[in-house]
């Protein structure tokens, strides 16, 4: 098992981030950091490739955590662009996922933009258990060159975010 793990906010005895988890080691990880606005408490971003078994494509991994206090979207916009070159310069299946904030629907729309510019999906839930804020849900995985087999939501009071579990195979 390896842990890809990118620090966030952290505190005297604790740090918080994201953290994306294989049974094999990545090719390649890269750690993003942004600052919220108000708050000046960092966000985290995990953006790892996988190699492929009879592929010369890699699979591309990011994991992120979104800025949430801030006026407009300029921070938001700041942020998911750092990522975007990751996006444009792979070639091969893509997961996009994590607590992306989306509590606004100007969020969501910038969201899809990008996502639709690079080809991937939402994963829909047959039941959908994702933590919500004002009505929305914050946390996606949009996903390209791959086919959902399995997508679950769970309820947990663990957290404050339910945990999303899929199975996902190549196309």
């Amino acid at each position: 098992e390896h842990w890809s793990f990118a620090p966030g906010y952290s505190r005297a005895n604790s740090v918080s981030g994201v953290a994306t988890i294989s049974t094999v080691k990545p090719l390649s990880q890269c750690r993003l950091t942004a600052e919220e606005p108000w708050l000046r408490t960092a966000k985290a971003t995990m953006v790892t490739h996988f190699s492929l078994l009879d592929s010369a494509e890699t699979l591309l991994v990011i994991n992120i955590h979104m800025i949430n206090f801030a006026f407009g979207q300029r921070a938001f916009r700041r942020q998911l662009q750092t990522v975007e070159s990751f996006l444009a310069d792979h070639n091969g299946p893509v997961i996009f996922s994590g607590d992306f904030n989306t509590w606004r629907q100007g969020r969501y729309r910038t969201l899809l933009e990008l996502t639709a510019k690079y080809h991937l999906e939402p994963i829909e839930y047959s039941e959908d258990h994702r933590s919500q804020f004002m009505g929305s849900p914050l946390d996606h995985i949009f996903t390209g060159g791959l086919r959902v087999n399995e997508a679950l939501t769970h309820k947990v009071g663990s957290s404050d975010h339910n945990p999303i579990t899929v199975r996902l195979s190549v196309i």
